[in-house]
């Protein structure tokens, strides 16, 4: 059980406006390095390769592995998903595409390089970065990108692109294994007959439940989540992608920054339709205060574009659909998108809350209108107060003469926590 304490609450807060850490695209890349073939290459060249003569072929230094079937299994096969829809790759040109491939079967196999003919640097990054963005399962691949553009006479004849690996051979086996079990762990019980919001929705609660927050974690794998229950935004994001992807569910990384720091959440498609969803942010620890061990914040659980724009901006070179169902989000789908007072369906809300050990009634309101007349007659008036003796029906250790609530500060998100003895 996780136990919060308001100082590291405000720090945790502090440390999310200033951003994630996250390496993010076209950030931080180190410079190309190039090898020139006719004659000496230039001084700290990392690779040396031909002699003098125009007719001399560069020597290749890329290891063009492409892995057996059993290989690729290793990554996408028990614990990998073969068949996930590759958004970025699907944003690429063909000859990236193929590229792209070549990668990903130099990744599973181990390789410490692959060669590009006919790509510019650019593109050639952007394809390391794609294979990123897609596969959260591959996380002993580094989060850097190297490469070295090598020429004869002046023209480029081909790139090597490097892999870094944060794991060897040994160690990715046992790690796998690990994050195997524990990702059957978090599926389990989620049925194929459940509905796409009820798997997501499931996936949503168990990153945000058993995943605790930390600001200083350099680790922002998928790994550190499932197996190690502790992260940044980047590994909840790649967590919910992978887990989703398990299921069928279409679910994409995006990067961006959120309240000036940067940030990465996810791209999901329900029923059909395109969604927003932010994990990180369904962590209480960032709402402030003590909060429920179990508790569960669902402003950021499928949301529209216009929504995560008051406070996310997604910097990534995808090309993103625009986000305009709200049929899958969490107040219009639980039936808690509220458009006038009305006292009896308070009354009844929160006893089916306390039948069911919820930790809060979250509600939204459709405009403020509606939050300060709720706010009047519920909280100002105590009209509360008589729906907590009866939902004490429904749970004996219900506390029913005092009351705490959080509100955003715009009016719009009331919660209201069922307080046991």
């Amino acid at each position: 059980m996780r136990k919060y304490q308001m100082g590291a609450l405000l720090l945790a807060a502090c440390l999310l406006l200033s951003g994630c850490g996250l390496a993010l695209p076209w950030e931080g890349r180190p410079a190309a390095q190039e090898t020139e073939s006719a004659g000496e290459p230039e001084a700290g060249a990392a690779l040396q390769s031909g002699g003098a003569g125009e007719s001399q072929e560069p020597e290749s230094t890329g290891m063009e592995a492409t892995a057996e079937d059993e290989g690729l299994s290793v990554a996408a096969g028990a614990f990998g998903n073969r068949d996930a829809e590759r958004f970025a790759r699907s944003q690429l040109s063909g000859p990236q595409q193929q590229l792209y491939d070549r990668m990903a079967e130099a990744v599973v196999a181990g390789a410490d390089s692959v060669t590009a003919e006919g790509l510019t640097g650019e593109e050639v990054v952007q394809v390391g970065d794609a294979l990123r963005i897609d596969w959260p399962e591959l996380f002993w691949l580094s989060g850097d990108s190297r490469w070295n553009v090598r020429t004869l006479n002046g023209q480029v004849v081909d790139i090597v692109y490097y892999l870094d690996y944060t794991l060897d051979g040994a160690e990715r086996e046992a790690a796998l294994a690990r994050a195997q079990a524990a990702a059957a762990d978090y599926l389990e019980g989620i049925g194929a007959d459940w509905t796409d919001y009820e798997k997501v929705r499931a996936v949503f609660d168990r990153v945000v439940r058993r995943t605790d927050y930390q600001a200083d974690q350099r680790d922002q794998s998928l790994y550190q989540v499932l197996v190690n229950g502790e992260g940044v935004c980047a590994g909840y994001a790649r967590t919910v992608q992978y887990l989703l992807n398990r299921l069928g569910i279409f679910c994409t990384y995006i990067t961006g920054t959120a309240r000036g720091g940067s940030h990465a959440w996810n791209l999901v498609r329900l029923d059909g339709e395109y969604y927003y969803l932010d994990a990180t942010w369904g962590d209480p620890v960032f709402l402030g205060g003590a909060f429920p061990a179990d508790f569960v914040d669902y402003r950021y659980f499928c949301v529209t574009t216009a929504e995560l724009a008051a406070t996310h901006e997604p910097d990534t070179w995808l090309e993103l659909p625009a986000c305009t169902a709200e049929a899958c989000n969490y107040y219009v789908q639980e039936g808690r998108l509220l458009s006038s007072y009305d006292p009896d369906w308070w009354a009844s809300s929160l006893s089916q809350c306390a039948g069911e050990g919820q930790a809060a009634l979250q509600v939204r309101f459709a405009d403020t209108a509606v939050e300060a007349e709720t706010r009047r007659q519920l909280l100002e008036e105590g009209e509360v107060y008589g729906m907590l003796a009866q939902a004490a029906g429904q749970d004996p250790a219900l506390v029913t003469d005092q009351i705490r609530y959080w509100e955003d500060e715009n009016g719009s998100f009331l919660y209201l926590f069922l307080l046991r003895r």
